[in-house]
């Protein structure tokens, strides 16, 4: 199985320590581009509670891609779309808090290779009013690689993203041929 950019190198680490170790990683790897395929939900607070919050992990991020121009973030949107909350169409109000609401990514959303939005993945607005998520990808029965060689066909926005960023590898690798091995600004 080929991904979108079969040539691009790949540092995997274990979840928000691509963001800490973000100058590291460009220094010695030059790293662009950074795919963020996770989330998670506290079972202590009710969703509908924190969903769309603009918090510490959310600086964080928007912090890194200030402290690096040329470093851009991905981030899946969530599964939460078959979720409800009050006063909101069903399936809105349903982006995680945390770094799917920074403001200096780009958030994720999932299709179906008939162009129609994934009903499992998750809308917002924000708290703060924004909408997410900004692109969509498909994310519906994607073939991708699982561990000791096998491949299966996967659904939700932890595979859409790869997708997107993928795409921004190549939308890279061709500025860069064109001006001179230099990197996009991500903003």
């Amino acid at each position: 199985v080929k991904g979108h950019a079969p040539k691009a190198n790949i540092i995997a680490n274990y979840y928000e320590n691509i963001i800490s170790e973000a100058s590291e990683y460009i220094d010695d790897f030059n790293m662009n581009l950074a795919n963020h395929s996770y989330g998670s939900i506290p079972d202590s607070i009710p969703f509908c509670d924190f969903s769309g919050v603009y918090d510490m992990y959310s600086q964080n991020i928007d912090q890194s891609t200030s402290d690096y121009p040329q470093l851009l973030h991905f981030v899946a949107a969530g599964n939460a779309g078959q979720s409800t909350c009050l006063n909101y169409p069903f399936g809105y109000n349903t982006i995680f808090n945390g770094i799917q609401t920074a403001k200096n990514v780009i958030t994720v959303g999932s299709t179906a290779a008939s162009n129609v939005i994934s009903s499992f993945s998750s809308r917002g607005p924000t708290k703060d009013g924004r909408i997410t998520p900004e692109i969509v990808s498909i994310g519906e029965a994607v073939r991708s690689t699982l561990t000791q060689h096998n491949n299966a066909t996967v659904t939700n926005t932890s595979f859409s993203t790869p997708s997107a960023t993928g795409t921004a590898a190549l939308l890279t690798q061709h500025y860069k041929n064109i001006h001179h091995d230099s990197l996009p600004e991500a903003a």
